[in-house]
């Protein structure tokens, strides 16, 4: 119900903003 989307809502956008700053240090 709304208890799982709240923490995953969070979850998501961090996750996303970690995997783009790591492909660009591996690109480096």
């Amino acid at each position: 119900g709304p208890g799982e989307k709240e923490p995953a809502a969070p979850v998501a956008p961090a996750a996303t903003a970690t995997q783009p700053a790591q492909t660009k240090k591996s690109k480096k």
